[in-house]
């Protein structure tokens, strides 16, 4: 790239120098007349040798009577420079001064780490069963650790006692969609980092092709200019990667986010434009203003998919968080006697094996969704950070998308202390098949005090 606005700087001087009538560039010297004025020859703006003298560069070397060594301007061609040295120094201030805040600009290999790790979790809450399938399913493929939830609602669907119901209506009903939920903001997260990993792929294809095209440019422009266009390719990045996965998180999201305002269920992610940019013009002014206008198109297009990023994120934080995405506190029943739990019929076997399930089964479930929703602790801005000028500010859509990952880390956490205490009361339940009534009632009571300890401790 160094080389490339280099490149720029000695075709903007041979353009300005062809403007006053002097030909050649910067590795050959110039020569020419100012008006039909008096010939004159400068030297490579490098220097040379000549024989075995060192000619200093950007010297005149052909005298005429009373000129200075020293290449002059005249005033009357309106430029905002004197002489040779400041032409120089005029044009590397202004490519330098469009180009250095894009060195700066984050490196797509810089958020490897974080993509990588917003997959893991997006492949954690990935969860499928008969037709209740998440939108990370067909892209990540099934966590089958999560399986056993299907093996739970398998073996509590026959049982007919009150707690029984009321587990199935606090938990065997519900537990689909709330880990689909979580299952649903996990891909939005991951597409927003590899979507933000993608727009720097390709901003860094839009300014090398801005630079080289603007050299072209500025050598076209001592012919009376040419049509020389850049190609910027940065919004759709954020589609090109992620698109279809994340259209089914969004409308997910969206389904159950009632609160959520100002977002139709077809919010995507916005499309490829390829639209070229024009650099060509008649002067190196008109070429350096048009290279300008292009970096601040691209810096507009950055702006635009990071704006998308960051509601998209701030969409799937608040539904995450929604009651339809939580699990109900498992107190289950109002015990008045045990016949209400134990209808006739059901034997201790049946309860030995939901005891079994609860043991085995829902604690090996809570441990994989509160594991899944810490995948993303302690991600930072790094990868993000950039001048203020581009994009949407010094970090992007960081702030939105760390916002979601706490969001996804905090109904993960509530997810799978309730699904803990869903399987104390079937402890409970199982254990007390042969209890007094008494006992049932205080056990169910312990459960509840104990219920309402835990949540308060864990801020739910």
């Amino acid at each position: 790239m160094a080389t490339l606005l280099g490149e720029i700087v000695d075709e903007a001087i041979a353009s300005t120098m062809d403007m006053v009538g002097f030909h050649g560039s910067t590795s050959e010297g110039f020569e020419g007349s100012f008006g039909g004025g008096s010939y004159i020859k400068i030297s490579p703006l490098g220097g040379k040798y000549e024989g075995s003298s060192f000619v200093p560069g950007g010297q005149v070397t052909s005298i005429p009577d009373g000129y200075p060594s020293l290449f002059l301007i005249p005033g009357s061609y309106g430029l905002p420079f004197e002489d040779l040295q400041g032409m120089v120094d005029y044009w590397w201030n202004e490519v330098r001064g469009l180009f250095d805040t894009w060195w700066q600009m984050p490196q797509p290999q810089n958020f490897a780490d974080q993509v990588a790790l917003a997959q893991r979790q997006a492949e954690r809450f990935a969860y499928g069963e008969d037709g209740n399938t998440g939108p990370g399913v067909d892209h990540f493929g099934r966590n089958e650790n999560l399986d056993d939830i299907q093996t739970i609602q398998n073996r509590v669907s026959n049982m007919d006692g009150a707690a029984m119901l009321a587990f199935e209506s606090a938990f065997s009903n519900k537990i689909d969609d709330v880990v689909n939920a979580q299952g649903a903001a996990a891909c939005v997260s991951w597409g927003c980092v590899a979507g933000e990993q993608e727009i720097w792929v390709r901003a860094q294809a839009a300014i090398a092709d801005i630079a080289g095209k603007g050299r072209n440019a500025m050598a076209a422009c001592r012919g009376g200019g040419a049509n020389v266009q850049a190609l910027i390719r940065v919004v759709g990045a954020i589609f090109s990667v992620s698109g279809t996965v994340l259209t089914g998180a969004i409308k997910l999201a969206l389904s159950v986010a009632s609160t959520v305002t100002g977002l139709a269920a077809s919010f995507v992610p916005p499309p490829e434009d390829e639209t070229p940019v024009p650099l060509g013009a008649d002067t190196p002014f008109g070429v350096i203003d048009n290279i300008r206008g292009a970096l601040e198109k691209l810096s507009s297009d950055i702006r635009k998919e990071e704006q998308w990023i960051a509601d998209a994120a701030d969409v799937a934080a608040q539904a995450v968080a929604q009651d339809q995405n939580r699990l109900a506190t498992p107190g289950l029943v109002d015990v008045t006697d045990r016949s209400s739990l134990y209808p006739a019929g059901e034997i201790l076997a049946e309860y030995t094996t939901i005891k079994s399930v609860a043991n085995d089964y829902m604690r090996n479930i809570s441990a994989e969704i509160k594991s899944a929703g810490d995948t993303m602790t302690g991600v930072d801005s790094g990868p993000w950070d950039r001048p203020g000028e581009i994009g949407l500010g010094r970090t992007g859509g960081f702030s939105e998308w760390n916002a979601l990952n706490a969001a996804i880390s905090a109904a993960a956490s509530e997810t799978a202390l309730s699904v803990n205490q869903a399987a104390d009361a079937l402890v409970i339940i199982a254990d007390d098949f042969a209890a007094s009534d008494e006992e049932v009632r205080a056990d169910m009571a312990a459960l509840a005090d104990l219920t309402r300890d835990q949540n308060e401790t864990a801020g739910f």
